[in-house]
């Protein structure tokens, strides 16, 4: 946890990405009473509330199941009940994305306007708990007298959970598609040859994603690359990063959180239900990750970062692979044969994912595909050699087999006719 002195306010942000805890700790925000919560200000989803709220709020449960927060007591989206017409007026849906990433040239009136018309019609302390809010935390910072709090989580958790639904994995390529990009961020699309997203509108955006799905490799290089940019953001940009993984675990860093949160008027909040699930990679894992993570912060190094973040974000990486890697060996017997299903299982739901990709998208480049031919035909030549080796050892088996018998031959006339002398 990190933390810096500030001067209090009434307005309070809190950023995340995705899967970092942050409905659980909308839910713990909400069991005090004391603040009117935004639950995700800038999701698309809000441009259709108005028209569909009864469709879409109907879903609550279907959601809940899915995303796993069956913990989350009422909806999403309920404070947002009262001020549908302002919704209506003021949200685009390309706040989502398009403005993911802003800076002192953006064009933020209807942007602002929104955000001033959240602030104005709540009727609590509002807290604006935003997913969609990382490359633009120092835009709110200049333009509003505020807290910033950022949620984070290790990014081997955070992105295997981002597979529980096609839609949060999709957001990633829709971020990386948006205007105003930052340098270190275009390098990474460079260096894996990503190609943004030219589509208006999201829901096309969103259904090209579904249609047209990368590779689990690229997905992660990309989220890693973004999930390290939020959080050396945060360092230098926010009031209080809160560790989720050490609070799901740790009594004393919950305790620690909550006097940190009250000392930046977040007052009351209970975290002692918080536990958010760490899944137990194996080591035989881990290269497969280090190997993408190397090259990003390679980039990033090279790319006028600033190195004391930098060397903070890698410290963090090392002493979380400790805790979410693990060498188990046969002797542990059950612990180790869990670990290797689910090795195995992980393995082949990504390879699947693969071969979707193949088949799936049309724009496939030629010379991967050629790729791939060549490497089939290798397979089927070195299998041809083998063939050709083991019958070349046939061969000289029979021969010897051959000479062999005319030996045996050859001494059996010899001992007949030493038998006839006799």
């Amino acid at each position: 946890m990190a933390s810096k002195q500030k001067i209090n306010s009434n307005l309070i942000f809190i950023h995340s990405l995705f899967r970092s805890g942050s409905t659980y700790f909308y839910s713990a925000l909400k069991r005090t009473d004391l603040f009117h919560i935004y639950h995700e200000p800038f999701h698309e989803v809000l441009a259709d509330l108005p028209k569909n709220w009864e469709g879409l709020t109907g879903r609550t449960n279907e959601f809940k199941k899915i995303l796993r927060h069956e913990f989350l007591d009422g909806g999403y989206f309920d404070e947002y009940l009262q001020i549908l017409p302002n919704i209506q007026s003021t949200f685009d849906s390309n706040f989502s994305y398009n403005l993911f990433f802003m800076d002192s040239s953006s064009d933020s009136k209807p942007f602002r306007s929104y955000i001033d018309s959240l602030i104005e019609e709540s009727p609590k302390h509002p807290i604006l708990q935003c997913t969609r809010s990382t490359g633009r935390i120092s835009w709110l910072k200049q333009n509003y007298v505020a807290n910033h709090v950022f949620l984070l989580r290790n990014p081997w958790d955070q992105w295997y959970s981002y597979q529980v639904d096609k839609h949060i994995p999709a957001t990633i390529r829709l971020i990386y598609s948006s205007p105003n990009i930052p340098t270190v961020l275009q390098k990474i699309m460079d260096d894996c040859e990503f190609s943004p997203i030219h589509l208006s509108g999201v829901s096309n955006q969103l259904e090209y994603c579904y249609a047209n799905p990368i590779k689990p490799s690229m997905e992660y290089y990309l989220f890693f690359a973004l999930w390290l940019y939020s959080y050396i953001t945060a360092l230098e940009e926010c009031d209080l990063i809160i560790n989720m993984d050490r609070v799901s675990i740790d009594k004393k860093e919950k305790s620690s959180v909550e006097i940190s949160l009250h000392n930046l008027g977040i007052k009351n909040v209970n975290l002692s239900d918080c536990e958010l699930h760490r899944t137990t990679f194996s080591l035989k894992e881990q290269s497969i990750y280090s190997e993408i993570e190397n090259k990003v912060l390679d980039i990033f190094s090279q790319n006028k970062i600033e190195k004391k973040s930098l060397a903070f974000v890698t410290n963090y990486l090392v002493e979380q692979r400790i805790y979410s890697f693990s060498a188990f060996t046969k002797g542990q017997a059950v612990p180790y044969r869990l670990l290797e299903d689910s090795i195995r299982l992980r393995a082949r739901v990504f390879k699947l994912r693969d071969e979707m990709t193949l088949i799936l998208n049309p724009k496939i480049e030629l010379n991967k595909v050629l790729e791939v031919v060549k490497e089939r035909n290798e397979y089927i030549e070195h299998l041809e050699q083998s063939i050709v080796k083991r019958d070349t050892n046939i061969s000289e088996v029979l021969e010897v087999v051959k000479e062999r018998n005319e030996y045996i031959e050859h001494l059996e006339k010899v001992i007949a006719n030493n038998n006839e002398k006799k």
